[in-house]
């Protein structure tokens, strides 16, 4: 995580006050990661990202989600997630008690921004011990894949009024496509193997209402080979792989 200690002024004008008067108030808003960093980093509906001066923001997350690097040992594999899926928000308000003559604002305590997560990260842990494998068995991970059982929307769009705190709302394209979100591992997969430590481990980002979904209506479905042969286990979110 990086943390803005200070900020620095590049050009004429910097960082400035509006109005100067005791007892004017100004509200802070700030999104991770910025709007321009999800506009380069999520390609397939980037252009729906936006803050607008009011304090709506307006977010996406893809079905297809991405990591950034892989860290593996002893044929134990984990994917670090994309941070740019992990939406957070921030705000705050200043109030400015004490202007001298010359119109300068008497400053006091420095302006803190706590930030808030937005979305929903669930880690999981897939261990090849699970996939009912026998000795010598060659097994490869071809994709991950989470989806809702009764359609319910887990990606796409939603709107987040940070200046009212409100619930975010889902914004719903009738597209079933938003109810699953996805890894896929091109190439010839992800290999694992009988032994204890062999594992993949992986992180989806969802939308913030998945708090509210039923229980027991999350599955996760993992595609894999074994010996060249295709194979799908589902399970259902809190219970093991069968």
């Amino acid at each position: 995580a990086s943390v803005v200690t200070e900020l620095v002024r590049t050009g004429a004008a910097g960082l400035q006050w509006g109005e100067i008067a005791e007892g004017t108030q100004y509200d802070f808003y700030a999104v991770y990661p910025s709007v321009n960093q999800l506009k380069e980093s999520v390609a397939d509906g980037a252009e729906s990202c936006s803050l607008s001066k009011d304090g709506l923001l307006s977010g996406y997350l893809p079905t297809e989600q991405f990591w950034t690097e892989v860290k593996s040992t002893n044929n134990r594999y984990i994917f670090l997630p994309n941070m740019d899926y992990a939406y957070m928000v921030a705000k705050t308000n200043y109030t400015i008690n004490k202007v001298d003559k010359e119109g300068v604002a008497s400053m006091g305590d420095p302006i803190s921004l706590d930030f808030e997560s937005l979305v929903t990260a669930l880690q999981f842990e897939i261990k090849a011990g699970t996939l009912n494998l026998i000795k010598d068995d060659k097994i490869t991970i071809t994709s991950v894949a989470l989806f809702s059982q009764s359609g319910q929307q887990l990606a796409g769009d939603f709107k987040y009024n940070i200046a009212a705190n409100a619930t975010p709302v889902l914004v719903t394209k009738g597209n079933t496509s938003y109810s699953q979100v996805i890894q896929k591992f091109e190439g010839s997969g992800i290999p694992l193997n009988n032994e204890p430590s062999s594992a993949l481990d992986l992180t989806f980002f969802l939308l913030p209402s998945v708090e509210n979904y039923a229980s027991g209506d999350l599955r996760l479905q993992i595609m894999y080979e074994v010996n060249g042969t295709p194979q799908i286990k589902t399970a259902t979110i809190g219970t093991q792989i069968p």
